[in-house]
């Protein structure tokens, strides 16, 4: 139901892996939608190793960049 209120959306973030576990089904029926996937930013994932918070950051630039792109 939101999908349908939604029709101009260029990207999706996945996050965590519940989220991403609907990539394939998202990619099937919106194949015209850009699929990123993030990890979960919860204080377990981020504070567990020093470059955990980097990788969201770096999907969010990722994001940022394709969107400007895409202008």
């Amino acid at each position: 139901q939101l999908m349908k209120l939604l029709k101009n959306i260029k990207v999706v973030i996945l996050v965590g892996r519940k989220a991403q576990s609907i990539e394939y089904y998202i990619q099937k029926k919106w194949p015209h939608i850009k699929i990123f996937l993030s990890p979960h930013p919860s204080p377990q994932f981020v504070n567990r190793r020093k470059g955990n918070k980097n990788q969201i950051l770096d999907v969010l630039k990722k994001v940022v960049k394709y969107l400007e792109i895409k202008k």
